[in-house]
């Protein structure tokens, strides 16, 4: 016997309400096996052979596992297979008169919820000691009848989880970090060289006069560091604007808690060593140029010199490299699992497409300009000034236009890379998510206060009601129990969550063939009476007769019973305000103890007044009950067997089989027509659909989908046996509580498909692939700043140049169009290069990527995010338009006999 305030309220009635006093709500399982029903009165005995008497108020179903208001440390419910009975449920005034009065031995125990909101991860570290300390003094304070109070927690459980997942963290954040350190010193090596080349000119001129390469490298190095000064509290601002980012683009968090970002001195130690790293990288491109004289500068740009970073063969190391850890990755060979904590993401997966990506930016940059040295006969007899001179500079500038394409090839495809990992996770996390629930929202309902509870309720739009049921009677072999849903197919589609993967057939197709023809027998409209004469045995006497009918509402009632006599007897059911005749029943008072037969005459059948046949009548299976109808001379004669336990025969109008979807499994080694058992009628089952898989369904697990209005009709027709909608299933953002509530239902649960997405989306892989994605964002805007910037002042030096041709006759869009084939030949090419490079690199690291994702059903897809490559793509566009648009015209408001005057540099 059990009571716990509120308790009432958490339990899903099939029939009555929560007990008051001095009555009881008993499980499902109690009243089947005893036959009890609500208003029965129950008997409590105690260990004195004292006892009382309380009354039924209702019958439930046990809780789902799932419900914490019972299955706390001490729940009062058996779990996994425990032989233990489920308990009874009273109120507190029931429990304690009882308790009393019959001397019943009792267990007290109180539920503490420790509020954590805000609380910060090192003064969660001491919970556990806390905890020790309240356990004690609980412990000397409290005594109950001499015995010591036993205190539990599963507080040491909760911060040893946060600690493993903190542990588990560390390794992808710092391959990732490792990562972005790699990258970042790429870029800054080509802005680097960017910049040299627009002082190459200033320090060659230094140099001449007399100032030593010591000097000049000191100066170099000076300048160098007081950038990295200058970036540091820049860089980490921005860092810890990335981090909240990554934090918002990181997929839903669970109860809306944010990321805590706070920045460290750890943090700002690692960011003050990288930037000493970048001042070196920047530094080190200054070497040769201070080395050359005015001469030597002016010789290697007459020649056209190839910068160091352009002759070198880097692709030749780092593509072979990149290359061989993406053949491992496919191969299955991962490192993470050996050397990383669990939910690792294998390094291989972030180093082998980044360095393909760095090796393949050389190489395809080399191709085009190799491509672009072989159209220069070509370009040379161009009779467009703008082309002509748009193809010389892109050709004959070689260490500007080199390594400003290849940051833009290196930075594009790394964002395509990076971008393709998050969708992916966030994408197949959501699908997962959306997989186990079925739905955005799935609430557990209880039984109406009032109204019906079947698939006859108005719910808003966006809304389905189901209900889960346990169909049996499969003749096949399966692994696990098939399991059920009953769906409106009028509404599922706009609730349910569906992946076009789940069937070969669409969604709507497969709902629209669950509908199904109405059942039972149609009443004219302002039908009154169903009239017939029945000749009953001795052992029939006391039968009840009801017929059950469906309402206009499509809700289901039947008729007041009228109790059966021996002998011939005529009876009279009113049937005003239905529309169809589901049934007529015959219950007995009580369960049978025995199988037994009876046989029932039935003459006279008329429906006001006029005959009604019952020609294609049949016996109603329920609860191992049946029987036989036959015609007989003047009407027809009903054999009626009862089974142990059963309480009710019946017939109906044949019944039209209720349609399903079945899961493959079942589709092979079933039957397409079969009997079924679900609730406690034995039903005709047709399949009109098959599924893989199913929302709201295990995965592996056999399932049927039926017709829930069909499935209805057909336990309509049995008063009071009838299922009832146990879940209602919603799609969109905000919580469906209330809505549900007005409609009718009391929710007893709530489950969220957004906060199990974001649980898994906690997990350290994909915590460590959002922060790359912000990183590769972020490592674009850098490379469009620094290329843009570099590539404005670049055109800003061919004053002289633009100058004699001004002078020579050539016109201002001639000079526009030469800058804009310039800026967009480049920055365009190397734009699309990047991004045709990485998809090929997701495409040679699919199979390891859909490894890495933390989620196995439904089977995880590549998804390409782009939005985000749009978006970059645009703002690469419009920073290269703003470029060229402002270098043209400062070079066209320029004074042409000024600058012709003075020096071309």
């Amino acid at each position: 016997m059990l009571f716990r305030a509120g308790g009432g309220a958490h339990l899903a009635y099939r029939s009555g309400t929560a007990p008051g006093t001095g009555q009881v709500a008993v499980p499902i399982g109690l009243a089947q096996l005893s036959g009890i029903k609500l208003g029965d009165r129950l008997e409590v005995l105690g260990p004195t052979n004292e006892q009382r008497t309380v009354q039924v108020s209702g019958i439930f179903d046990p809780p789902a596992r799932t419900d914490a208001f019972w299955f706390g440390e001490d729940t009062p419910f058996p779990q996994g297979d425990s032989m233990d009975p489920v308990p009874v449920l009273v109120d507190g005034p029931t429990a304690r008169t009882l308790a009393t009065e019959l001397g019943l031995s009792t267990h007290f125990a109180w539920d503490l919820y420790l509020s954590l909101a805000g609380i910060t991860y090192p003064d969660a570290l001491n919970l556990p000691d806390a905890y020790v300390q309240f356990s004690t003094e609980i412990d000397h304070r409290l005594i109950v009848q001499q015995q010591p109070p036993h205190v539990s927690s599963g507080i040491q459980i909760l911060i040893a989880g946060v600690q493993r997942s903190v542990s588990d963290l560390r390794v992808p954040i710092l391959l990732v970090l490792l990562q972005i350190l790699v990258v970042t010193l790429v870029v800054l090596a080509g802005v680097g060289v960017l910049f040299v080349s627009r002082q190459s000119f200033e320090l060659a001129v230094l140099h001449s006069r007399g100032f030593t390469t010591r000097t000049l490298l000191l100066a170099q190095g000076l300048q160098a560091l007081l950038a990295a000064a200058f970036a540091l509290p820049i860089g980490i601002a921005i860092g810890a604007l990335l981090s909240r980012f990554a934090g918002l683009t990181n997929g839903p968090r669970p109860g809306e808690a944010g990321f805590p970002i706070t920045v460290s001195l750890s943090s700002v130690l690692f960011g003050a060593a990288a930037a000493a790293a970048g001042a070196l990288v920047l530094w080190l491109p200054s070497i040769p140029a201070v080395r050359r004289t005015i001469i030597a500068e002016r010789r290697q740009t007459s020649r056209e010199t190839r910068p160091t970073l352009a002759r070198a063969p880097v692709e030749l190391i780092v593509l072979p490299v990149g290359l061989f850890a993406l053949a491992q990755l496919r191969n299955g060979e991962a490192l993470a699992p050996a050397t990383a904590g669990q939910g690792s993401i294998d390094p291989l997966l972030l180093f082998g497409p980044t360095l393909v990506i760095l090796g393949a930016s050389f190489l395809v940059v080399r191709l085009l300009s190799w491509g672009l040295g072989s159209l220069d006969g070509r370009i040379g007899r161009s009779r467009r000034l703008s082309t002509y001179l748009a193809g010389r500079r892109l050709g004959r500038t070689p260490g500007v236009v080199f390594a400003s394409a290849v940051l833009v090839v290196l930075a594009t495809g790394l964002l395509f890379v990076s971008t393709t990992y998050r969708a992916t996770t966030l994408q197949n996390h959501e699908d997962a998510a959306h997989a186990f629930a079925g739905a955005d929202w799935v609430a557990t309902v209880g039984i109406p206060p009032d109204g019906s509870n079947a698939f006859d309720r108005t719910l808003p739009p966006g809304m389905a009601d189901v209900e889960r049921v346990q169909p049996d009677g499969f003749t096949g072999t399966y692994s696990t129990p098939p399991e059920g849903l009953a769906v409106d197919p009028a509404t599922f589609q706009q609730a349910a969550w569906w992946r076009a993967d789940f069937a070969a057939e669409s969604f709507e197709g497969l709902l629209g063939r669950l509908a199904a023809p109405a059942e039972g027998m149609t009443l004219p409209q302002g039908s009154r009476t169903v009239e017939l004469t029945i000749d009953s045995p001795r052992g029939a006497a006391g039968l009840e007769l009801r017929a059950a009918l469906r309402r206009p509402d499509g809700s289901f009632t039947s008729t007041e019973p009228l109790t059966l006599a021996e002998g011939s007897h005529p009876y009279v059911l009113d049937v005003s305000g239905g529309t169809s005749l589901l049934s007529l029943t015959f219950e007995a008072p009580s369960t049978t103890t025995h199988t037994r037969r009876m046989l029932l005459m039935m003459t006279g059948v008329r429906l006001d007044g006029a005959p009604m046949s019952l020609a294609g009548w049949a016996p109603i299976g329920s609860l191992g009950a049946g029987g036989r109808i036959t015609p007989a001379s003047g009407g027809w004669t009903f054999t009626a067997s009862f089974a142990i336990g059963s309480a009710l025969v019946a017939i109906e109008p044949k019944p039209v089989a209720v349609p399903a979807i079945m899961s493959s499994d079942i589709a092979q080694q079933e039957p397409t027509t079969m009997q079924l058992r679900i609730g406690d009628r034995t039903l005709p089952i047709q399949r009109v659909g098959t599924a893989t898989s199913f929302p709201g369904i295990a995965p592996g697990t056999p399932f049927i989908v039926v017709s829930g209005p069909a499935l209805f009709e057909l336990q309509g027709a049995v008063p009071g046996q009838g299922g009832r909608v146990n879940e209602v299933w919603t799609h969109g953002d905000r919580d469906p509580t209330a809505a549900i509530q007005a409609a009718g239902f009391p929710v007893i649960d709530l489950l969220s498909a957004r906060t199990i997405e974001g649980r898994l989306d906690e997990a350290p892989e994909s915590l460590a692939v959002g922060l790359d994605a912000a990183a590769a964002i972020a490592g674009l805007g850098l490379v469009i700043a620094g290329v843009t910037a570099t590539l404005y002042f670049a055109q800003r030096r061919r004053d002289f140049e633009f100058a004699s041709l001004r002078a020579m006759g050539a016109g201002a869009p001639a000079l526009r169009g030469t800058i804009a084939r310039e800026q967009f030949a480049l920055i365009g090419v190397a734009s699309i290069a990047g991004v045709l490079l990485g998809d090929v690199v997701v495409r040679l690291a699919t199979a390891p990527l859909l490894r890495t994702v933390s989620t196995s059903f439904p089977a995880p897809v590549i998804v390409i995010d782009v939005a985000a490559l749009i978006v970059a793509l645009i703002v690469i566009a419009v920073a290269a338009t703003v470029a060229a648009v402002t270098a043209t015209r400062a070079l066209l408001r320029s004074s042409i006999s000024a600058v012709l005057r003075g020096d071309p540099e």
